[in-house]
């Protein structure tokens, strides 16, 4: 990104016509700032209502900015290109529909109440725990993998025997070219 002159007005604006490393990092921050603008107007409208109803300036003019950042962020996106590959499933409406999800989702996330939170988090880490305690270790992924790993063993050694073997026959063709045949032994 900083070897193509990195991130410009014209290059956010202007992407080019295929996807590239550049266009991938642009959506990703604005992904990102989208997702920061949606939590900050999310807990504005659930904790400070009362504020938005009395339309106190202050929480109006948060609330405008973050509105206006948040519309920048959709074009933005909007304007970066998307793979023309044929996959099994895209989601539709991009980037309108992922948005509003996200949106959707945040704000009935921080409508949850504190003991909600815990419960979750509680639960959270215990799945974590089972999951790397035993769900890793046990998966049938890893067998896959020790599975590929003792076959690149048995070819490795493999490889090693046949080379051990060649070398034994090169070194006994050298001794018989060194000693005559009727002065070696047998053994």
């Amino acid at each position: 990104m900083l070897k193509d002159g990195g991130l410009t007005l014209q290059s956010i604006l202007n992407p080019s016509v295929l996807p590239t490393e550049q266009s991938s990092t642009v959506v990703n921050m604005a992904v990102s700032v989208i997702v920061l603008v949606v939590c900050v107007v999310s807990s504005l409208t659930t904790y400070k209502g009362q504020a938005v109803l009395d339309l106190e300036p202050w929480i109006l003019i948060v609330l405008a900015v973050a509105i206006a950042i948040f519309f920048t962020c959709v074009f933005v996106v909007w304007k970066q290109p998307q793979t023309r590959k044929k996959v099994s499933f895209m989601v539709p409406l991009l980037p309108f529909l992922p948005i509003l999800s996200i949106f959707v989702n945040v704000y009935l996330m921080v409508q949850l109440s504190g003991d909600t939170w815990i419960r979750f988090s509680i639960w959270m880490a215990v799945g974590f725990v089972i999951y790397f305690g035993y769900g890793m270790w046990h998966s049938v992924e890893r067998q896959r993998h020790r599975q590929r790993e003792a076959l690149a063993c048995s070819v490795a050694r493999e490889k090693t025997k046949s080379e051990k073997g060649k070398a034994a026959e090169h070194s006994a063709e050298e001794s018989q070219r060194i000693l005559p045949p009727e002065k070696t032994s047998e053994c």
